[in-house]
């Protein structure tokens, strides 16, 4: 029998900003000899009457790097037709007005016509705020593109109608607040929901190009979207110092570039110090050199669907005092294209839009993905500087049309880990490079404050077994840990931790019948507000650049008066003797890791998975506001299974505490599992009303048997 082993990990190193997720490892194209001559091919897409032109040669070129002009290596054209990809990312597709169901099918048959073409497509969906999905992997498979394409153009994601704006800000802002100041919250609003797509669109881009990396060659991306969130309004403290809805539709609107960095814009975590990021396009100017630096080209389809906005509101809501004149529209349509241009033509792609967008497409796609021109060339410097050079290509061929990237900046190897972490934080869940499991619980101490807990399942096989870590003495991976607020996108609390496994003799003789090596870690306390967050974790390990990535969602309830009851916490674990134990209350244990009282340990399963032989313990955090006495809550247990009737499982309370002053009931109990059937389980979980109210209901799944 396999069994698991737990790693009590006290350490906790709290940092002045967050972290990330991603997956991949540092791409090969940034992983170089700092000491060696650096050298680098530069591809070029050469055209003759919409044709590729083929029979260049190398007399033909003449390239030059910060103006001077420098030799070519070597010259070669490279022919595509063995692999031959493209990723497909739809982006906002909640956004597209009615008519969106006039151009689907349009846009189908066009993804058919490349596919036909020889072209695999791999197609994603980017909405805000749930950042990047792969739907589908590569295939030219004409019933599974169409399939998959129908399920991205299907309507998710975040809306800026103005019925779902003012919802959705009276959510996080309360009631009472929107009524008193209507106008101005739904610009506010406004602005953190196009901030929030701008950061879900940079960094869905940049994991874009990381799920690219074993493509060969030149790698591009078709990114099917009406226009970039344009943000050269404003900033949030301009809209909340205005005095009056004339002056605050002034600083919604105002075009100068203003500073949106007060609230980190891109840079989340503070990776990337030393640079300041003011303006919009200096993001998106990083995300050209990024792609660049990747060998990654964007192609933009402009479906021509203009997307729904606070200011582009219908009389069907009856809000016709906020609708702002044609030439605000136009403008802001115009900024949001303009930047999808300068993306695409910054990575030698091109903007298909108008008339001719889709014949376009077939002809300059279909051409550029037959092949190109490879340009070998030595830098004038000796290792990575991490500064942008200009790059310009010219022909004597006056019959030739030449694209190619007009810079790139190659990134210094910590710089590029980095950039790998920012982006994956938008994108968490794309990212697999190290697997793991991880769980997050907002535990409330003694004073009635939130404390992170935080725990961790490092899957054997694929982590240590499989891989060299199995010969290293120690390995330290790094642990960055953030949650962000979902409605506003740009808060949220974050930290670091280092996780040291020592690969003892005794560990590796065991490690065959191990199925995870688990961590623990009490963290700070948290000021939590009452909205919902992302979780965030990503998992990294500085010795191979390997990156995981892990993120759900979590509710924290309002502990602040509220007269109805809830449960905060429901976590399944085991226990163990502690005999120095001490806390005469449950109390997270700084340095373990788990949750103590007296001589008995908790620690949570992570996994939730138990063996034939196991019992089960279950911790329970629950508020009931209305509890008047000392005495004991009695929860009461049963496991639920598809297609079964319920079943009564017997629970025995084994700690229990009550705290007056929080309302919060604590308690852990023993479940004997032994009945069950192996397999997969929904324990079910009813805390009895008091005082005549309803039944608290909670349930969590769970696995008893072996795992595969």
């Amino acid at each position: 029998m396999r069994k698991h082993i737990f790693g009590i990990i006290g350490l906790f190193v709290l940092v002045g900003h967050p972290a990330v997720t991603a997956a991949a490892k540092i791409p090969a194209t940034m992983q170089k000899d700092a000491a060696a001559p650096q050298r680098f091919a530069l591809d070029v897409v050469a055209l003759k009457d919409g044709k590729p032109a083929v029979d260049l040669t190398e007399a033909d070129f003449e390239l030059y790097e910060d103006g001077k002009k420098i030799p070519l290596r070597s010259l070669s054209y490279v022919q595509t037709a063995s692999h031959k990809r493209l990723a497909v990312v739809f982006h906002d597709m909640s956004l597209w007005i009615k008519n969106v169901q006039r151009d689907r099918d349009d846009i189908t048959e066009e993804l058919i016509g490349l596919a036909k073409l020889g072209i695999e497509l791999a197609i994603m969906r980017l909405d805000s705020p749930g950042g990047l999905k792969v739907l589908q992997p590569f295939t030219r498979d004409e019933a599974l593109i169409r399939k998959v394409t129908a399920s991205a153009l299907a309507k998710v994601g975040m809306s800026e109608s103005f019925e779902d704006l003012g919802g959705r800000f009276m959510d996080v802002q309360g009631a009472e607040s929107l009524v008193r100041n209507e106008n101005q919250n739904l610009l506010l609003s406004y602005y953190y929901t196009k901030r929030l797509r701008f950061e879900n669109m940079v960094g869905g881009l940049m994991a874009a190009g990381c799920f690219l990396q074993g493509v060969p060659g030149r790698k591009s991306i078709l990114f099917v979207s009406g226009g970039i969130p344009d943000l050269s309004s404003s900033s949030q403290i301009d809209i909340t110092r205005s005095t009056d809805r004339s002056a605050t539709l002034d600083a919604i609107h105002e075009r100068a570039r203003q500073t949106p960095t007060r609230s980190r814009l891109f840079d989340p975590f503070g990776l990337l110090k030393g640079e300041s990021f003011e303006r919009s396009d200096q993001v998106l100017d990083r995300l050209v050199h990024f792609s660049n630096a990747q060998n990654i080209s964007i192609y933009a389809l402009d479906p021509g669907v203009f997307t729904k906005n606070v200011f582009m509101l219908s009389s069907e809501f009856g809000r016709p005092e906020l609708t702002e004149s044609d030439s605000i529209q136009s403008e802001e349509r115009a900024k949001e294209v303009q930047s999808l241009r300068e993306v695409a033509e910054g990575t030698s792609g091109l903007l298909f839009r108008g008339a001719k967008k889709f014949e376009d497409l077939k002809n300059y796609l279909g051409a550029d993905l037959e092949g190109y021109y490879e340009l070998a060339f030595k830098s004038e410097g000796q290792k990575p500087d991490g500064t942008y050079h200009k790059i310009a290509v010219k022909t004597s061929r006056t019959d030739v049309d030449l694209r190619y990237r007009k810079g790139y900046r190659e990134y210094k190897p910590e710089e590029a880990k980095k950039m790998l972490l920012v982006s994956a934080y938008y994108s968490p869940d794309l990212f697999h490079g190290l697997p793991f499991e991880g769980l997050f619980i907002p535990f409330v101490n003694e004073s009635g404050k939130f404390e992170s807990w935080i725990s961790l399942a490092l899957p054997v096989k694929p982590l240590f077994i499989d891989s060299s870590r199995a010969s290293s003495p120690v390995t330290t991976f790094s642990l960055f840990v953030w949650l962000r607020e979902r409605e506003q996108g740009s808060k949220g609390l974050g930290f670091n931790i280092d996780i040291p496994v020592k690969m003892t003799d005794a560990l590796r003789q065991v490690l065959p019948n191990m199925t995870h090596i688990w961590s623990f870690f009490k963290g700070p306390e948290l000021a939590f507000k009452k909205t919902g967050y992302d979780v965030v974790y990503v998992l990294h390990d500085p010795q191979t650049g390997e990156i995981g990535g892990w993120s759900s969602a979590l509710a924290v309830p309002d502990l602040r008066g509220d007269d109805r009851g809830f449960v905060v916490n429901r976590v399944l674990g085991s226990t163990a003797s502690n005999p120095q134990g001490k806390a005469e209350a449950l109390a997270l244990n700084q340095k373990s890791g788990t949750l103590d009282f007296n001589e008995l340990r908790f620690y949570p399963r992570v996994t939730n998975w138990f063996s034939a032989e196991d019992d089960a313990w279950v911790f329970l955090q629950v508020y009931l506001p209305s509890k008047k006495d000392k005495g004991s809550v009695s929860p009461q247990f049963a496991v639920v299974r598809e297609g079964a009737i319920p079943q009564d499982l017997v629970g025995q309370i084994i700690v229990e505490s009550w705290n007056v002053k929080t309302k919060i009931w604590s308690g852990i109990c023993q479940l004997g599992l032994s009945p069950l059937a192996l397999g997969e389980h929904v324990l079910r979980i009813i805390v009895p009303a008091e005082s005549g109210g309803n039944d608290l209901i909670t349930e969590i799944r769970f696995h008893k048997g072996e795992l595969e």
